[in-house]
């Protein structure tokens, strides 16, 4: 008993002793956590119509490796980003293909281990219409508002996208674990793949919308597509308000809220699985149909106009 006692004397003397320093530390630097951050960024400029390429730039090729990124519509390509010391950053254009690429240098011990300035500094962007957008990051933390682009490809480990106002020819996203938000935006064939995927969508449409992970959460209020499919092991649904022609849904465990926005005489419904499931029927049009799958299944379907 004795041991333990002097035991926990013990450590409530260090992290009385560990309070202290890290109470007194903190005061000399006035509490802003940022100046923990002994990494130096410098801030920088790049515009394309200075670059001295005179080829039309139809794409863009983006790595960002520890940076945030804001994409938002412009008259030009325009880069406001920064250098920081345990980075590389290349920037230009070549052959008509703006390309940014950022390493960022691995070894706390080297560059320090609070580097909170990347949430802070973050590189802003801007795009012309029409351009083809290819984005490579290992923690994408993306925002783009107004974009119209081309065509919009991402792959990312981690990956955190916000999509607002925006008009995509197609859109691709492939990532392990994903944090997707499109609100008021417009896009042609979007698939997004990840392991681990939380989709919220608002008032947006799509040619066609897939998704499929391991674990998917879905969210969709007022969106449109005329062909919708969720797949995944586990599948949690909410689709408020979706106007689609045919939706698949495809879960081992599968809890879905599903409101239709059309007519349910139309609609073919085609439930199979253990559980709580919609009552199968033929619809009167051979183009509209809803298919569930699933070994467990807590599904509620239904629709604006019975």
């Amino acid at each position: 008993m004795n041991k333990m006692k002097k035991g926990l004397l013990v450590g409530l003397t260090v992290f009385i002793i560990g309070a202290v320093m890290f109470t007194a530390g903190m005061s000399v630097l006035d509490w802003d956590f940022y100046k923990l951050d002994t990494v130096k960024y410098t801030e920088r400029t790049f515009l394309a119509s200075e670059s001295g390429s005179e080829t039309e730039i139809t794409r863009a090729e983006i790595s960002v490796n520890s940076f945030g990124l804001e994409i938002a519509r412009g008259d030009e390509i325009k880069l406001d980003y920064y250098e920081a010391s345990d980075s590389v950053v290349s920037v230009g254009v070549e052959n008509g293909v703006f390309k940014l690429n950022e390493r960022h240098k691995s070894g706390c011990f080297v560059y320090g281990m609070f580097k909170l300035g990347r949430l802070k500094y973050k590189y802003k962007l801007t795009l012309p219409d029409g351009v083809e957008l290819s984005i490579n990051s290992a923690n994408g933390d993306l925002s783009l508002y107004g974009v119209n682009a081309a065509n919009l490809k991402i792959t990312s480990a981690n990956c955190d996208l916000s999509l607002s106002d925006c008009g995509v020819g197609s859109l691709f996203v492939d990532a392990t674990n994903a944090d997707i938000n499109v609100t008021n935006s417009a896009c042609g064939r979007t698939e997004i793949n990840s392991t681990n995927l939380d989709v919220f969508v608002k008032n947006s449409s799509f040619e066609s919308f897939t998704v499929s992970g391991t674990n998917l959460d879905v969210e969709m209020y007022g969106a449109t597509a005329a062909d919708a499919s969720f797949a995944a092991t586990n599948a949690d649904l909410r689709l408020e308000n979706l106007k689609a022609e045919r939706v698949n849904v495809d879960g081992t465990n599968l809890d879905a809220y599903i409101l239709i926005d059309g007519v349910k005489s139309e609609y073919t419904v085609d439930a199979h699985g253990w559980g709580d499931l919609p009552a199968n029927q033929t619809g009167t049009d051979a183009g509209k149909k809803i298919t569930l799958r699933g070994t467990n299944i807590d599904a509620d379907l239904e629709f604006t106009v019975s």
